[in-house]
């Protein structure tokens, strides 16, 4: 859906308490959501937080809401927004709100950002960081892997 208006419009409460729900577990898969005027990204992320849920209510603002510079891009479609969340904070140097396949080419991901985070449940797009030539494992009490005590993943 795309919505060009600057200033998020007021929705009404549904039946759930709700104002939009988004239930098919396949639009956060197939990269589906709230297209935006990117200068109004984070407007709409506040102005709506309370008012999207996802299939289960996993899903936030933060998931749905897209800049629509996105469309036109070939952005990668993270599939765990706890991945993308962690990604977009420590590799977005131009704050696009998404990473390209050619910005994840060139990104050596950190040892350290993803440890002890048990809310990371996949992981899939680790393929397109090709410039990330080793992943520290774990093994035995090795307590430093890339992804130690991710429990979910």
């Amino acid at each position: 859906m795309i919505c060009r208006a600057t200033t998020p419009p007021t929705l009404e409460t549904g039946h759930n308490g709700y104002q939009l729900g988004l239930y098919d577990t396949n639009l956060s898969k197939s990269g589906a959501g709230i297209y935006v005027p990117d200068e109004s990204v984070e407007a709409y992320k506040t102005g709506w937080a309370s008012s999207l849920i996802g299939p289960n209510g996993i899903y936030t603002a933060d998931h749905f809401i897209k800049p629509l510079s996105r469309l036109n891009v070939p952005a990668i479609d993270f599939k765990d927004s706890e991945v993308e969340s962690i990604l977009l904070s420590n590799y977005d140097v131009n704050n696009k709100g998404y990473l390209t396949v050619e910005d994840a080419s060139n990104i050596q991901i950190s040892s350290t950002i993803f440890r002890r985070n048990t809310d990371i449940t996949s992981f899939n797009e680790l393929k397109y960081f090709k410039a990330t030539t080793y992943i520290d494992g774990y093994y035995g009490n090795n307590t430093s892997g890339t992804f130690y005590n991710c429990t979910s993943l």
